[in-house]
């Protein structure tokens, strides 16, 4: 199951690393101007699942939520 997982990160890592998507280029603009990320991945066979909040400086906040 971990290669579907690959997959799914591999995918989102692409959008992320996009420009024409918003997809790790800061979803949340905080109180003081920063930027703050989310990401999340989840298995559906198995249910485990990992996720980050409000991460900075971080290119792809989905490989830190991945299972390693």
């Amino acid at each position: 199951m971990r290669n579907a997982i690959e997959v799914v990160e591999k995918s989102v890592m692409a959008l992320e690393n996009n420009p024409l998507f918003n997809a790790g280029k800061g979803s949340v603009f905080t109180s003081e101007g920063t930027h703050e990320a989310d990401a999340a991945i989840m298995c559906g066979k198995t249910l485990t699942a990992g996720a980050v909040a409000a991460v900075t400086n971080i290119r792809n906040p989905i490989f830190l939520a991945s299972d390693p």
